[in-house]
């Protein structure tokens, strides 16, 4: 099933997808809209065609070379199945918390045709090659670590996916040290959806809503201590913590005393 995809003006202006034809940019698009929450499909031209171009002739495989080879994409084999990969997905979408997680194998950790394996570093994908295919879907600049434009463009994507977190989080207080424990975390497609989930599971929990939130964490609190493993209380619907007897206990009065001990 197709899924709403981000398309960015960068994509435009990309010098290396600008010297392929209409139709093959086009197709690198409606890849996006065909692939999983990890951007990979099946590698079946023909289904492809009558996803994006059910009424245009268009020679599907064709462009698919192309974009392989222009390191776009990775076409591969695992067991006999034929599949794609979009390169560098996940840093330029950002997939529904709720989409279901990929089926499909990743591709084997082997260098592509015409690379010397002798020369291949261990951990770079077949996404992962030199020369101009490095440039990026979204952006004109050169995929470099030196280069802060491009971490710029990164962090704000990463920000983006903390502000979706952070609409769900019931306790808006302390965002800034909220944000610094989400990108210390860093985490990746999957771990941003069980936080999402576990969010929304937890404000409903007695504890939770008892006084008015009094007992919600702080953001940055819940992230550091990794409250989203916490199991609920299955007769209570609560999370298994008495925060009156702990702060009666402790002898803590003050809301922000109590949070201060998790």
């Amino acid at each position: 099933m197709p899924r709403a995809r981000n398309i960015k003006p960068g994509f435009f202006a990309n010098e290396d997808l600008a010297e392929l034809p209409f139709e093959t940019r086009l197709l690198f698009i409606g890849l996006w809209t065909l692939a999983d929450r990890e951007g990979r499909m099946e590698d079946r031209p023909k289904r492809i065609k009558m996803a994006v171009f059910p009424g245009d002739d268009v020679n599907v495989e064709k462009s698919l070379v192309a974009l392989d080879k222009a390191g776009f994409i990775h076409r591969y084999t695992v067991a006999g199945g034929r599949f794609i990969e979009v390169c560098k997905f996940l840093q330029h979408q950002n997939p529904h918390h709720r989409e279901v997680p990929s089926t499909i194998p990743k591709p084997e950790a082997s260098p592509r045709p015409g690379v010397d394996a002798r020369a291949a570093k261990p951990e770079a994908g077949p996404c992962c090659r030199g020369g101009s295919a490095v440039l990026i879907p979204d952006s004109l600049i050169p995929d470099s670590r030196e280069n802060p434009l491009r971490d710029l463009t990164i962090a704000r994507d990463r920000g983006g996916e903390f502000e979706d977190w952070w609409r769900e989080y019931p306790r808006k207080v302390g965002k800034a040290d909220a944000e610094k424990a989400w990108l210390k975390l860093k985490p990746d497609a999957s771990l941003q959806a069980t936080l999402l989930e576990a969010v929304v599971a937890q404000r409903e929990w007695q504890t939770w809503r008892r006084e008015g939130g009094r007992f919600i964490p702080h953001a940055a609190t819940w992230l550091n201590a990794k409250r989203w493993q916490d199991q609920a209380d299955a007769s209570e619907g609560t999370a298994g913590y008495d925060w009156n007897a702990i702060a009666r206990a402790a002898g803590l009065t003050d809301d922000e005393d109590v949070h201060a001990t998790n």
